[in-house]
């Protein structure tokens, strides 16, 4: 072993509480040199010294796991550390670990019986319905799915993360209709708009996310129009989705990467009226939506 650990063996407990405090964070900061070093060994037997009543307690075992999952391939021993983890410290947060954990190795079933121990620690936590969900759609068992997704929305009507993510469910179910009918409710009284130049002008008063958020929502529709191969409101929604980016654009100026993907999502939309244009026959029009997805893609 190519560290010495000896210096924090029982004795060290009889030192104040702040000289232990920054004994422990030392170990830890020894414990990652090993791990770069590929001493696992060390690592772990160092991150297993650190007592649970540290605040550096859950980035050990967080560690520690990674070490299992990552150099050891050992799921079980991965999995057991976020379980001694809520041994330890139940709270929504431990819970939420052991799910995303769950989640990591494939285990679904698992992580939502660990969302829903979290849930009960604070049943308003839309984030926490949101995972949940997709939880359940990752099991492929679809029905449960829409069912959760119902009642989740009983409880949370105001939830758009949880409608957004039924929408998407009825949209690989196939279920057009239903999944229009879900975006719309998302979008409020902006789906009622005719014209892209309206659909600008009913939104000018909205902040950065609440628009970013419509243009996403506007996308998903774009799709559910093509399955159900309503190339009119196809065309239509992108037209509404290419306008208000403009706006999302135009206020993401000068925030750098936010701005440059916000660029990619102007040059897609431009690009798929442009293939709407070849459709239809139309080349002076798919030649200009060619020319402004050029125009928009970020540089460099």
């Amino acid at each position: 072993m190519w560290l010495e650990i000896r210096s924090f063996g029982p004795r060290w407990w009889t030192c104040t509480r702040s000289t232990r405090s920054e004994q422990i964070r030392i170990l830890v900061a020894i414990s990652d040199l090993a791990i770069k070093k590929n001493d696992f060994t060390s690592a772990i037997n160092m991150l297993n010294s650190v007592p649970t009543e540290s605040s550096l307690y859950t980035h050990a075992v967080v560690a520690k796991a990674d070490i299992y999952l990552k150099h050891r391939h050992d799921k079980q021993a991965f999995a057991q550390c976020y379980l001694e983890l809520v041994q330890a410290k139940k709270s929504a947060a431990t819970y939420v670990l052991l799910g995303e954990a769950y989640m990591r190795i494939q285990a679904p079933e698992s992580a939502i019986d660990a969302f829903e121990s979290a849930l009960r620690y604070n049943p308003k936590d839309s984030r926490l319905a949101e995972k949940i969900g997709k939880a359940l759609v990752s099991t492929h068992d679809y029905m449960k799915a829409q069912d959760y997704y119902e009642n989740a929305l009983r409880n949370m009507p105001d939830n758009i993360g949880l409608r957004y993510d039924m929408a998407k469910l009825f949209t690989k179910l196939q279920n057009y209709d239903r999944a229009a009918k879900t975006l719309k409710k998302v979008l409020g009284g902006l789906d009622d708009q005719d014209e892209g130049k309206d659909a600008l002008e009913s939104v000018t008063n909205q902040d950065l996310k609440t628009l970013t958020q419509d243009v996403e929502t506007l996308l998903l529709l774009v799709e559910v129009y093509k399955g159900s191969g309503d190339l009119d409101m196809m065309k239509e929604t992108l037209l509404r989705a290419r306008a208000i980016q403009k706006l999302v654009m135009d206020m993401a100026r000068g925030q750098g990467e936010s701005k440059s993907s916000q660029a990619k999502i102007g040059s897609k939309i431009c690009y798929a009226l442009a293939k709407v244009a070849e459709d239809e026959n139309d080349d002076a029009a798919a030649i200009e939506f060619y020319q402004e997805a050029l125009d928009s893609s970020p540089r460099g």
